[in-house]
């Protein structure tokens, strides 16, 4: 794939898998991910922040980012869905590091 595939059209395609899998499999549990939206453009991070909001409706969704467009296109979609969300920011304050906020 690495040689046909860009970095996120591979990332698409394993999340296109787990959420497959989700679906095919009737997990219920938890959903955790690590910056899914890594090499992704703004189109296709918007369409991840939907399908995780959709997600939100029957699981708990727990999505770790560094970008805050992500963060708040999140938000934006779960407000749509009227799923509760909670954003919580981890923060370096001079030598004081690891404050939720």
């Amino acid at each position: 794939m690495s040689e046909v595939l860009s970095e996120g059209e591979q990332a698409l395609m394993g999340l296109a898998a787990f959420f497959a899998e989700l679906d095919v499999a009737g997990h219920t549990g938890p959903i955790v991910l690590d910056d899914p939206i890594s090499g992704l453009d703004r189109e296709n991070r918007q369409v991840m922040a939907e399908r995780l909001a959709e997600a939100g409706r029957d699981r708990q969704v727990l999505v770790l980012t560094h970008d805050d467009e992500f963060a708040s296109m999140l938000e934006t979609e779960a407000q749509n869905r009227t799923v509760k969300s909670k954003r919580w920011q981890i923060l370096r304050t001079g030598a004081r590091v690891g404050i939720v906020q």
